[in-house]
């Protein structure tokens, strides 16, 4: 259901932020910071990332620089 939506999201600038165990094909996306199994958790990782800037710059950059070398 995702094919390739997460990859073109991120290449557009969007931080994915989803569940490694249900999005197995792109499990390797997520860190702790971006992992998430339920709404919940992926509001508390948005609150968390909203808060710090700097680890939002960091996990952005690192989405977008595994898309750009796989992709």
């Amino acid at each position: 259901v995702h094919g390739t939506a997460m990859v073109e999201a991120i290449a557009a600038g969007c931080l994915a932020i989803g569940s490694p165990r249900a999005l197995q094909q792109h499990g390797f996306l997520f860190t702790e910071s971006t992992a998430a199994d339920d709404l919940a958790a992926g509001i508390k990782q948005m609150r968390r990332l909203v808060a710090d800037e700097a680890l939002y710059a960091r996990e952005l950059r690192r989405q977008r620089e595994l898309i750009e070398w796989l992709c």
